[in-house]
């Protein structure tokens, strides 16, 4: 298993603090996430596996004993090991997220059972819906009424993970008289088209979307204001985003730091810069969820914007810097520094992309730190 982080890297944040049976329990689960990383990045095993067992021992995914807080540290410290465990538990936990936030129903507390205990994957699908919340293009999906208090639903989503047959879909829509929704999907109701092969992350389960005149009840419905929806979510989207990207980063320059001799020695004030943004990073990461657990919304969203593009930036230059310090050894699919560099590569692009994030983050009048 790799090292832990130094000591400098962490601030102790009281409520941001693991419970110690969660914190020992997560413990003994990281050297087997971290033994099934390879032939997870090579599609031998299903990640899934792993969710049920973080769900298992730590009930990672019932938002009823496990914060979103917690939540938090859980999915950094799993994507030291695997950035694709990491990624999809982070999915797994927006589906939680979304459903809380959601009107209690009896089908909406039957899904929240079936996503905590891992028998149905949980898919955010709010991509496009938050694009719109931010004034760039609208969702490509519609709601028509149906007369009954409920919709039939058509148009596309263009990238979702954690897709199966069993899967539960949150995602927006648009009515035609210009209101929003948030919308609880059954996959088994859509047309799932998969992606192609990918550079990394494979195992994500990750596609398209096609809706055609699809029926969703009235108790499907999560929110009756897309906009007001996101602004709830987003903190803890983004926090837990951030948190898979500064997992992947510590674990990076943690295997680089024993190459930083010989002809490595040229790259050390390169690792000293990146290890010093990232002790920053972690830093502002827990605090910035220690801030939102205690008084939510008060996060300024760009601080919140910049946390996340930092955490892409960090996570793409950290992983390059490991590539270049293994050398040949680095250019081999099978090694750990090629799987956390081929991972890495798609944070740019991951919504909010880093086009986004930037664009976002002018509009706000902020700056990366």
């Amino acid at each position: 298993m790799l090292e832990a982080p130094p000591v400098r890297h962490r601030k102790e944040v009281p409520d941001m603090t693991i419970p110690q049976l969660l914190d020992d329990a997560l413990t003994d689960l990281l050297p087997g996430i971290a033994e099934r990383a390879g032939a997870i990045d090579r599609c031998e095993v299903d990640p899934l596996d792993d969710l049920r067992v973080l769900a298992a021992r730590l009930d990672l995914f019932d938002a009823r004993t496990t914060s979103w807080a917690h939540a938090v540290q859980v999915v950094e410290a799993v994507a030291r090991e695997s950035l694709t465990v990491g990624f999809v538990a982070w999915a797994h936990r927006m589906a939680v997220e979304y459903l809380t936030l959601a009107p209690g129903s009896a089908l909406t507390s039957a899904r929240l059972a079936d996503l905590a205990a891992v028998r149905r994957r949980g898919v955010t699908a709010m991509a496009a819906g938050q694009r719109q919340a931010v004034g760039l293009e609208a969702a490509p999906v519609t709601a028509t009424p149906d007369g009954a208090g409920g919709y039939r639903l058509g148009g596309t989503v263009a990238w979702a993970s954690n897709l199966a047959a069993d899967s539960v879909v949150v995602l927006a829509a648009n009515l035609p008289d210009g209101g929003t929704r948030v919308l609880a999907v059954d996959a088994a109701d859509l047309v799932v088209r998969p992606a192609p092969d990918l550079l990394g992350l494979n195992a994500t389960a990750s596609g398209s979307l096609v809706i055609e005149d699809v029926h969703v009840p009235a108790e499907a419905v999560a929110s009756t204001d897309l906009h007001a929806f996101t602004a709830a979510v987003r903190p803890r989207f983004l926090l837990l985003q951030t948190a898979f990207c500064s997992g992947v980063t510590g674990a990076s320059l943690d295997a680089s730091r024993a190459r930083l001799s010989g002809t490595g020695a040229v790259y050390t004030d390169d690792h000293e810069g990146l290890t010093d943004r990232y002790a920053r990073l972690h830093d502002r990461l827990h605090a910035y969820a220690a801030q939102e657990v205690a008084a939510p919304g008060t996060v300024a969203a760009g601080d919140l914007i910049a946390l996340r593009l930092d955490g892409t930036t960090l996570a793409t230059a950290s992983t390059r810097l490991g590539l270049a310090l293994d050398g040949g050894r680095g250019y081999a699919v099978a090694s750990a520094t090629n799987r956390r560099f081929r991972e890495a590569s798609f944070l740019p692009v991951q919504s909010p992309s880093e086009a986004q994030l930037r664009w976002e983050l002018a509009r706000a009048g902020g700056a990366t730190r």
